[in-house]
């Protein structure tokens, strides 16, 4: 074999290994890709389900039992969060979860944590934050008590390119 062919064989080699890297690379990054939107299904999925836990709860905790025309009466908003009476202090809460039970108005849930397990793709990290917004625009916030609260579902996961964010109102019907 002369020096010829072995130089064209090293050529074909490292073209063949060039174009195999190139292919490989391809490849990863669709499966990335098809990871993330995977995960952005599942956090979805996962964020919407924390806001309707949340939104079926009472408004707040002077509101269970009756009905505030009052915003004085309601709770201040260096005051969101748990209540004394409630059951749940778990931070990174894993199933089952008991802020099911545990939890009875919407402000209860502002810095709640939980860890929501999936079959496929492991733990997803949820951070719920609960405030006071103004009736005109309900992307303000505001540190005075109103009739609206806002909700914010944070949902992590390494899969994600990015923080999946579900939001949702929380509206004071005191004529209900």
């Amino acid at each position: 074999m002369g020096s010829n062919q072995l130089l064209l064989i090293v050529a074909a080699l490292a073209i063949l290994i060039t174009l195999q890297l190139a292919i490989n690379g391809s490849l990863i990054r669709s499966f990335a890709g098809d990871l993330d939107n995977e995960a952005t299904i599942d956090a979805t999925a996962i964020g919407e389900a924390m806001v309707d836990e949340i939104i079926v709860k009472a408004f707040d905790v002077k509101t269970k039992n009756a009905v505030i025309y009052n915003l004085s009466y309601l709770t201040r908003s260096d005051s969101l969060g748990r209540d004394v009476g409630d059951s749940t202090t778990v931070v990174n809460e894993r199933e089952p979860f008991r802020s099911r039970l545990g939890f009875d108005d919407v402000d209860d849930y502002n810095k709640y944590t939980r860890i929501v397990t999936s079959p496929r793709l492991g733990d997803f990290y949820v951070k719920d934050t609960v405030y006071y917004v103004g009736g005109a625009n309900y992307d303000s916030t505001t540190n005075a008590q109103t009739f609206y609260k806002k909700i914010v579902v944070n949902v992590t996961h390494p899969n994600l390119l990015h923080p999946v964010t579900v939001k949702s109102t929380a509206v004071y019907r005191q004529f209900f």
